[in-house]
């Protein structure tokens, strides 16, 4: 399997350290929407061990005096070092935010997916207040200038044009992130919480 995850959206995806229970409230409904797997965690977050696809294909350092310098570009994805029918299922953590292409993301995405393979996103909502005061203020900051915030209907249809289908949804983030205490629990659906997570089933295509 394959797990990405980005740093381009808010504080809490550093370690959780800034907001951990917003950080633990994503992880919750990142659980209830992955297949059952047995394996390692990776970097504390109690999720398999995969490679770290976006990050890779984007070649952006994490930390540091050169990522605080960095003019980011967004890119669609290089195509992956894997052979197709590869994985079972793929994990992508706040890192569509990254790409303008969605499309040829999804492409490459199932691709590699092996038949009936699962793709797994997390994102934050671009119909949420909060979603819509992210695409209003990190595009004011250089290195999110060209930030993408989506909202889900644009990621499911996106989707459906790569060939997935078989959507489920759960949500979190019901509160302003001051207001998030203790962890919140997921919620079947979309349109109330800030993060959704989508999970999508590749289809064989004609």
């Amino acid at each position: 399997m394959i797990i990405s995850q980005s740093e381009a959206t808010s504080g809490e995806e550093n370690g959780g350290s800034t907001y951990p229970m917003i950080f633990q409230s994503k992880i919750k409904a990142l659980r209830q929407m992955l297949p059952v797997v047995k394996g390692r965690g990776l970097e504390g977050l109690e999720l398999p061990l995969g490679y770290n696809v976006f990050i890779n294909a984007l070649n952006i350092p994490k930390s540091g005096k050169k990522a605080s310098k960095m003019n980011r570009k967004i890119r669609t994805v290089k195509p992956l070092p894997f052979t197709e029918n590869q994985f079972d299922f793929i994990v992508n953590v706040c890192c569509i935010n990254n790409f303008n292409d969605l499309h040829v993301t999804f492409e490459e995405a199932h691709r590699v997916l092996k038949p009936n393979g699962v793709l797994v996103l997390g994102f934050i909502d671009r119909q949420h207040s909060m979603g819509q005061q992210y695409a209003t203020h990190l595009p004011l900051i250089p290195f999110y200038r060209q930030i993408n915030i989506y909202a889900v209907e644009k990621v499911v249809f996106e989707l459906s044009r790569a060939w997935f289908n078989e959507f489920s949804f759960c949500q979190t983030l019901f509160h302003l992130p001051d207001q998030i205490t203790t962890v919140e629990s997921p919620q079947p659906g979309y349109g109330e919480g800030a993060f959704v997570v989508v999970r999508a089933k590749k289809k064989d295509m004609l």
